[in-house]
């Protein structure tokens, strides 16, 4: 992508191309695995997520940056689980390079599903009713289909699909990606209840695809309106609205820089393991000198 044509699609949405930039990545340009680990300490999670990363990926951890989400408890799984993610070095080096092409510093890197998370936890408060269900994103991004799972606030599961070519074929293909992509999650969650289903399509989808999810799915569909979250004031000429979904993922991760309500990846500034101090000299320097002592 050159900096040339991306500095010109920023010009003409009224961006300027100096300062902070945040960057959410579609589900395909991340290798994304929920894991089932053992009950450990917060402390020894990011090892531990990263040695079991490493067995499942055919690419070597250390050409890959690592970031994961610790997702709330289940009862019927005996430890912790955690949805991590993995994106090449090679990615995010050239990210860096775009930005420096436009005079702009790289503060964030993330996955739209999980920066979306911050919109869906926003939505949703205020909201009545019983809250032990899951809650399903379907979003259109140009011919690219997301889904995602979000339950107690966090990302679950999420899934990605190219959509068939031509525009009617497309928003008739959107229905069954979201059947498909539900049976395959049944198998890690059997007792999965939607309760709501949000939508990032255009307006001019929303009516029918809206109206066949809830024939599907037997439950409320609403839009996911990322825009009414955030003050647009002063920021210059605003998307078409077929294009206002588009930037859901980074006006998410916009929000949680502020006052974080949901839980995000960021591959820039990854969780780390905490190193203890090892206080194994010190104890036996004390240890020589109180010798000496007697």
């Amino acid at each position: 992508m050159a900096p040339d044509w991306l500095r010109q699609e920023l010009a003409r949405l009224g961006v300027g191309t100096a300062g902070q930039v945040l960057v959410t990545l579609p589900r395909d340009d991340a290798f994304v695995r929920r894991l089932e680990l053992p009950e450990v300490p917060d402390e020894e999670l990011p090892a531990i997520v990263r040695f079991q990363m490493g067995t499942k990926s055919s690419v070597s951890m250390d050409e890959q940056s690592l970031d994961f989400i610790p997702l709330a408890k289940r009862s019927e799984i005996p430890g912790r689980e955690v949805l991590a993610a993995t994106v090449p070095h090679e990615l995010l080096k050239e990210i860096q390079q775009q930005c420096q092409g436009l005079n702009a510093t790289l503060v964030g890197v993330g996955l739209a599903a999980t920066a979306i998370a911050e919109l869906v936890v926003r939505a949703e408060e205020g909201i009545t009713g019983d809250r032990t269900g899951v809650s399903l994103v379907v979003g259109r991004f140009a011919h690219r289909l997301e889904i995602a799972i979000y339950r107690l606030g966090g990302v679950f599961f999420s899934h990605a699909a190219r959509l068939s070519s031509g525009v009617d074929g497309e928003s008739q293909s959107i229905v069954p990606e979201v059947s498909r992509a539900l049976v395959a999650l049944r198998g890690a969650l059997s007792d999965l209840k939607i309760e709501r289903v949000w939508t990032l399509v255009s307006p001019a989808e929303q009516e029918s695809v809206g109206a066949a999810l809830e024939r599907r799915l037997n439950c409320e569909v609403r839009p996911l309106n990322a825009w009414e979250m955030v003050s647009t004031a002063g920021a210059g000429a605003s998307p078409e609205q077929g294009e206002k979904s588009q930037f859901a993922g980074p006006l998410g991760m916009l929000l949680s820089r502020g006052a974080p309500r949901a839980l995000a990846l960021d591959f820039l500034n990854p969780r780390k393991t905490v190193v203890k101090p090892d206080n194994r000299k010190r104890n036996l320097q004390a240890a020589g000198l109180g010798g000496g002592a007697l």
